[in-house]
């Protein structure tokens, strides 16, 4: 993702803290390139059901990364952490 559509996080005094985040990054900087070659290999076929498949999965891994990125931002900020679990109760 470029570095001007990532929201800005300030960093914790916690380095476990920072080092979740840093790893939640890395796992959504890995997931959009897995994204963008499943869209190639989307292209790449003739078979429109491939074709949906592919495309489905990609969906899925970079909204479950998305999920990921948000919890982890939720989890790492003390009082966000009470509030959002409150109201995510319903899950």
């Amino acid at each position: 993702m470029p570095e001007s559509r990532r929201a800005w996080i300030p960093p914790s005094s916690d380095p476990k803290t920072d080092m979740l985040m840093q790893l939640a990054k890395a796992v959504a900087s890995a997931a959009a390139a897995l994204v963008l070659k499943a869209k190639n290999v989307a292209q790449k076929t003739e078979d429109s059901a491939l074709q949906t498949q592919v495309i489905a999965a990609a969906t899925q891994c970079a909204l479950s990364t998305s999920q990921l990125v948000a919890c982890t931002k939720v989890s790492t900020t003390p009082h966000l952490a009470s509030t959002e679990t409150r109201s995510l109760s319903f899950l």
